[in-house]
């Protein structure tokens, strides 16, 4: 949940009115009175229009509270095993629950599209805005020319774990088996995608958002589904996290060979909530962070997954002694990983732009 995305008293107590099923947002009633005070017609009160204007903002205020309150609550579900794990390796059990997660959301998403993934009557809920009455036309193309600079972006991202990859090579019994499991771990991931995105793309074709988890209509299936990928959030992050606080550990020589094993507890503890405080202080306080982390996400994946991986290949085995071959596939996986940067970084850009002007 991110508090700031409701930037004004206003329009999160017309996002209040509006879920609660009534006709005419509050925002708008408050211009119709302003607009009747303006005209001198003798059904407006300036009083009565205070009055809306002062409940307004406290149920804004409120409403930003559980949102930050909220935020709290995940932070310490995720700062409890961030804290408890030391290693890579001691990860593996969450990372596991993560996994599972992941294939229960994938089989909902699969099923529901295929079995019943139109609402059977309208009129379309307002917290299920992107759902498909039954009776509507779907069109399919074969390729979307506008949805690749997205498509691009989005394939960096779910393959751009190389961050944590040398950790969890490091932690293995057995390293070597490593490009198997790498291996085995892209076709999985793929698989999932695929899956997916098809299904998603069978049923709703041009109507398809992102994510496809959207589009499926209310229920108790699709909403374990959104429960279980925000639980697979919460444990992704400490998995995530942990590579950084290594680093910093062993930058700071926060390790038994420095100090006792309880100073080494106590100041590994510290250090890492002092991380996570800092990631939740920055979600909180910096205004539009789903965009701005769309905008930033769209400048690194593409940077870490295709561009900085090639380079040091090259700089590791030596330009000249690498095969042929392999500068084909590394100029075009290059020039891939600069598409994917520039096109993302555009819709990212456009995307906060619009937040902007749209609060504003």
């Amino acid at each position: 949940m991110d508090a700031n995305k409701l930037p004004s008293a206003s329009s999160q107590a017309a996002t209040i009115d509006t879920a609660a099923g009534m006709d005419t947002p509050r925002y708008e009633k408050q211009e119709l009175d302003t607009g009747s005070i303006k005209s001198g017609s003798p059904s407006a009160d300036p009083a009565e229009f205070d009055n809306i204007n002062r409940t307004s903002s406290s149920v804004g205020a409120f409403f930003n509270m559980v949102g930050m309150f909220w935020m709290f609550v995940c932070t310490f579900v995720m700062w409890i095993p961030y804290i408890i794990l030391k290693q890579m390796a001691e990860t593996a059990i969450i990372s596991m629950f993560g996994f599972l997660s992941s294939v229960v959301v994938v089989l909902i998403a699969v099923v529901i599209s295929f079995s019943k993934p139109y609402l059977s009557h309208g009129p379309i809920p307002d917290d299920n805005p992107h759902a498909v009455l039954s009776g509507t036309e779907i069109t399919h193309v074969f390729v979307h020319w506008a949805g690749i600079p997205t498509a691009l972006a989005t394939f960096s991202f779910a393959f751009a774990g190389n961050a944590i990859y040398p950790y969890i090579e490091g932690s293995m019994r057995s390293p070597r088996h490593w490009p198997y499991v790498s291996l085995c771990a892209m076709i999985v991931i793929t698989a999932f995608y695929m899956l997916c995105g098809a299904a998603g793309y069978h049923a709703y074709g041009q109507h398809t958002v992102s994510p496809m988890l959207d589009n499926l209509p209310r229920g108790a299936t699709s909403v374990a589904a959104q429960i279980l990928i925000v639980i697979h959030v919460i444990i992704a992050v400490p998995v995530l996290m942990t590579s950084l606080a290594m680093e910093m550990e062993k930058s700071l020589k926060i390790m038994p060979q420095y100090m006792s094993r309880v100073k080494e507890r106590v100041t590994r503890t510290i250090l890492r909530t002092l991380l996570l405080a800092a990631l939740m202080g920055v979600s909180m306080a910096i205004p539009y962070f789903s965009q701005v982390m769309t905008l930033v996400g769209a400048l690194s994946t593409g940077c870490v997954f295709l561009i900085e991986p090639i380079l040091f290949y090259w700089k590791l085995y030596g330009f000249r002694r690498i095969p042929w071959y392999e500068h084909i596939i590394g100029v075009v996986m290059l020039a891939l990983g600069v598409l994917a940067m520039v096109l993302g970084t555009k819709d990212g850009a456009i995307a906060l732009r619009d937040a902007i002007h749209k609060n504003n």
